[in-house]
């Protein structure tokens, strides 16, 4: 803990997990479900909002919005 001014603040340390999984758009539900299972979320019965990045009318392959195979992966 250290004083800064008149707050008094608490160092946190928090451990990130990061996981690297290969994949291509085919194979893209393995490394969605890989995921789920690395960094397990308790999502059951609860409503969960999936926002798919959409920057502007585009192609799949421009690279500017989520390719349909993720977002079918993750759904």
């Amino acid at each position: 803990m250290h004083k800064c001014g008149n707050k008094t603040k608490t160092k946190v340390n928090i451990m990130t997990k990061v996981m690297i999984h290969p994949a291509s758009y085919e194979n893209v539900r393995q490394a969605v479900n890989s995921a789920f299972e690395h960094f397990s979320l308790k999502l059951q019965d609860k409503r969960v909002l999936i926002k798919p990045n959409v920057l502007r009318a585009s192609q799949w392959n421009e690279g500017i919005v989520t390719h349909p195979a993720v977002l079918k992966a993750v759904v």
